[in-house]
């Protein structure tokens, strides 16, 4: 009789502690923002992050940033987002309640900090691929005419344009 108890509750400790039903960990990420997002992570509103570094989404990652985020990036080239071909940022704000990407200095000026690139898959100009000014280990355009790496709406990206040489700057969106 022992023996088929201690059978029965191990069977009940492999059952229940292997659910396929138990969902997936959410990441987490914390106020300072840089590094390689390779799974999805949603952003949270109430919370002003900084960007203290180059913010890579990779392929298969998402980053969701709801409306009314706020975003301060450090001062400098290396400080900016790049979504990689297969990434997706999805930044929906509203009229009255924008995401705002802008410069962490107390006296902000255009060209603080890098801004926002998004390389995908689709064509571009003169077919092919090209690599990443910033980074030449990424590349951007293909052949996938309806390639999607997400959405923007009511994005504010304010004193962007790093500039790292006379021939090499950032934009604001690119």
């Amino acid at each position: 009789m022992k023996k088929l108890l201690f059978a029965m509750s191990i069977a009940t400790i492999l059952f229940t502690g292997c659910k396929k039903d138990d969902p997936e960990p959410v990441p987490t990420i914390g106020e300072e923002l840089k590094g390689d997002i390779t799974t999805e992570i949603t952003l949270d509103a109430s919370v002003t992050y900084k960007l203290v570094g180059t913010l890579y989404v990779k392929d298969g990652g998402v980053l969701n940033i709801p409306a009314g985020t706020m975003i301060k990036a450090s001062k400098g080239y290396s400080s900016y987002v790049i979504v990689e071909q297969g990434g997706k940022i999805n930044a929906v704000g509203t009229a009255s309640s924008p995401i705002t990407f802008t410069s962490a200095e107390s006296d902000p000026k255009a060209g603080d900090w890098g801004g926002l690139i998004i390389n995908g898959y689709a064509p571009i100009s003169g077919g092919g691929t090209a690599t990443c000014e910033m980074d030449n280990n990424v590349l951007y355009g293909g052949d996938n005419a309806a390639d999607n790496s997400g959405t923007l709406k009511y994005v504010i990206l304010n004193y962007t344009g790093a500039q790292s040489s006379e021939s090499i700057e950032h934009n604001g969106l690119t």
